[in-house]
């Protein structure tokens, strides 16, 4: 070490040294407080949920022959779904880090009626038809959870939930694109109670609900509510 030094002051200018010999420092100092910053803390994220949906639609109207043709559906569905095992997520400084949640399955249950209407010219035929109750259900979705100042969990658009197409009462597009219903966009979490290491599991329940009103050539009103229970189990290092 002496001769490092000796060689350090023969080959920096005298003006220079205290320069370099703070920028030493200082690099010190920075290195240190990186290797003293906590590891992330660990959670088992599990997820349960439930989503209801009702409405009343009645699509554009369509050519059936020489006749205009408008099918209104009125329908129940209710969703019930939970992952089948948990995911690892980390929490660093209050802050959750991005992860994917898999393994979502569950059931959907769909009640409801059609009723098609022919208009030919001046002659009006209405049937109706009562749709008997279905059950599907799925495996294999997935969700993101996304990385966010906030320590908020901010999940992205369930994907990978596969369903037959039910014509019975017939399912409004938006219901297709939201398999599951609607995903709630920010659960809060404090900041505080995630780095609270005493806490061993943390449990909230977030709301999520759309309200969508038809607009010509369509019609009617669909009502979406979702209830998503989630629960972080700490693991200990």
């Amino acid at each position: 070490m002496r001769e490092l030094w000796e060689a350090f002051e023969h080959g920096v200018h005298p003006a220079a040294r205290h320069t370099v010999l703070i920028g030493v420092l200082v690099a010190c100092l920075t290195a240190a407080h990186a290797s003293a910053k906590p590891a992330p803390a660990l959670f088992q994220l599990s997820i349960t949920g439930t989503a209801h949906a009702e409405w009343d639609h009645t699509g554009a109207v369509a050519a059936a022959g020489d006749c205009e043709r408008t099918v209104r559906s009125e329908g129940i569905r209710n969703v019930s779904f939970r992952t089948a095992g948990s995911t690892l997520v980390r929490v660093a400084d209050g802050h959750v880090l991005a992860a994917k949640v898999r393994r979502l399955a569950g059931t959907v249950t769909l009640s409801g009626a059609n009723t098609t209407t022919d208009v030919c010219g001046v002659e009006v035929h209405e049937a109706i038809a009562d749709c008997a109750t279905t059950k599907r259900s799925f495996r294999g979705g997935t969700v993101d959870l996304a990385s966010s100042r906030s320590p908020n969990l901010t999940f992205r658009p369930v994907r990978n939930v596969r369903l037959r197409t039910s014509s019975c009462p017939r399912e409004p597009a938006q219901l297709a694109r939201a398999p599951i219903g609607p995903v709630p966009a920010s659960v809060p979490v404090s900041r505080a109670t995630l780095s609270n290491d005493r806490l061993t599991r943390i449990t909230v329940t977030a709301t999520a609900r759309v309200k969508t009103t038809f607009g010509s050539p369509e019609s009617g009103t669909l009502n979406q509510r979702a209830v998503w229970k989630l629960e972080l189990r700490r693991v200990e290092r």
